[in-house]
């Protein structure tokens, strides 16, 4: 007769093993999460050495919304540091270039083998997090983090689902199969490990980097869903909806993400 304990054990650890965290579970975390406003993630120059980053993009809303854009992380570039690309899906003229963090690899970590690899693939965004909330990995670390300075997360996250499965935009409980290898692109509060190879398989983006791509989605694009034609105001953050993950906004349709090495 199976033990459900052992079972339910070995399920979370070979789930936590490829991405951030997994509230999937355990039922507990499917609740709504209250939390008071902390302080913001600190905020710290990149290092003058790397990379220039090429992300003019005005703060101002362009002048004509554009349908679709996808997003492409090279694992891999000439410069020796992950980039993350945000393009125009129709004439794929590049919006914005950013170095980023993504996954340690495999290897023994701490006397265990870990495969902390960000995979290869093709991904879609079905929204953006607010605010959002970590779940922790570390079994020193109980219950859900708060959004603030404590909170790896940082204050946006996108969520990369896999397209072949059903899923409901509106409600991330439907995102059980969707999200099983629980990737994010997601801010930071460790600015300083972005253009390396750190994180449990998730892509890092550098706070201030991360609030431009989120301005950029909600303010110049058509797809979240309460400013759907051009023309319409963007949502502010009083339009997302309350989640366990932390406050949401759905998209009209899904963002492709493509991970290359």
């Amino acid at each position: 007769m199976i033990n459900k304990k052992k079972l339910c054990a070995g399920l979370i650890s070979l789930g936590l093993l490829a991405g951030c965290y997994n509230p999937y579970l355990d039922p507990s975390f499917r609740q709504k999460v209250s939390y008071e406003p902390t302080r913001t993630v600190e905020q710290k120059e990149m290092d003058e050495t790397r990379e220039p980053v090429k992300d003019e993009i005005s703060q101002e809303p362009l002048e004509e919304k554009i349908d679709q854009v996808y997003i492409t992380i090279n694992k891999t570039t000439e410069e020796g540091v992950p980039k993350l690309y945000l393009r125009d899906a129709n004439t794929h003229e590049e919006y914005m270039k950013m170095p980023v963090a993504i996954g340690a690899g495999k290897g023994v970590y701490n006397g265990e083998w870990r495969n902390w690899e960000t995979p290869q693939g093709d991904f879609e965004i079905a929204g953006i997090f607010y605010k959002p909330i970590w779940y922790p990995v570390d079994d020193d670390r109980k219950g859900p983090v708060k959004p603030g300075r404590d909170n790896p997360l940082g204050d946006w996250m996108l969520i990369l689902l896999n397209g072949n499965y059903d899923y409901d935009k509106r409600d991330i409980n439907t995102w059980s199969e969707a999200d099983r290898r629980m990737l994010r692109i997601h801010s930071t509060n460790q600015p300083d490990s972005i253009g390396k190879r750190v994180s449990r398989g998730c892509i890092r983006m550098h706070p201030d980097k991360a609030d431009k791509v989120a301005d950029f989605l909600l303010y110049n694009t058509n797809y979240p869903t309460e400013s759907v034609g051009k023309g319409n105001p963007a949502p502010d953050t009083s339009d997302f909806n309350s989640t366990f993950r932390g406050e949401y906004m759905p998209f009209e349709q899904a963002i492709d993400v493509y991970i290359r090495d």
